[in-house]
């Protein structure tokens, strides 16, 4: 095709489309490493072991007087929390204030919950940068995935693989986002009753 031919208006049109998909995809990615970074930073200099123990009495008081509420918040504080990789110890700390049956089934849910944030992000902003870094261990994965099914996810969760990485491989991988969430719950399940 000649140069001064002028090109389809499809081709950009397709163009245009494409820089404004990209363009979302590095503001959502943007807003989401923000948003990490300060949670991060609050919890680190502004949430220790030390005030919950001072606050242990208020605490407890407060969930036994507004005990629906009081998992509402626990659910999101534990699901927005398990986003940020290394902050270990919530599920002793949050057993320790809700007690066994309650604290398993509000940790169990937060990580699944926030499994299913991370696993989302992966599909739709991180998955080329994923596929691009990651495609020997993808592969792997799509391949193992085909042959045992769920039966591998949950081999994986129950074997601690850790979290995020999973959480991004899954998001990147062919698997459909139900199994990923059952499957998590499930092979979570004895880690987490040992820790509770």
């Amino acid at each position: 095709q000649p140069a001064d031919r002028p090109r389809p208006a499809g081709c950009a049109m397709s163009q245009s489309a494409q820089f404004t998909a990209r363009y979302a995809k590095l503001l959502g990615l943007g807003l989401a490493l923000a948003a990490a970074a300060a949670l991060y930073w609050y919890l680190k200099h502004h949430v220790s072991i030390e005030t919950l123990v001072i606050q242990e009495a208020q605490l407890r008081r407060r969930i036994e007087l507004q005990p629906w509420l009081s998992v509402a918040v626990g659910l999101a504080i534990y699901s927005v929390v398990s986003l940020v990789p290394g902050t270990s110890g919530k599920s002793v700390i949050f057993a320790w204030l809700y007690g066994f049956w309650q604290g398993m089934l509000l940790i169990l849910t937060g990580l699944s919950t926030a499994g299913m944030v991370t696993f989302f992000l992966s599909r739709y902003l991180l998955r080329e940068a994923i596929e691009h870094h990651y495609q020997t261990f993808l592969s792997a994965l799509n391949r193992h995935l085909e042959q045992e099914g769920a039966f591998y996810l949950l081999v994986l969760r129950m074997a601690h693989v850790p979290f995020s990485i999973v959480n991004l491989a899954s998001g990147a991988s062919r698997l459909h986002a139900g199994t990923f969430y059952w499957t998590t719950w499930l092979g979570l399940l004895p880690g987490t009753a040992v820790f509770a």
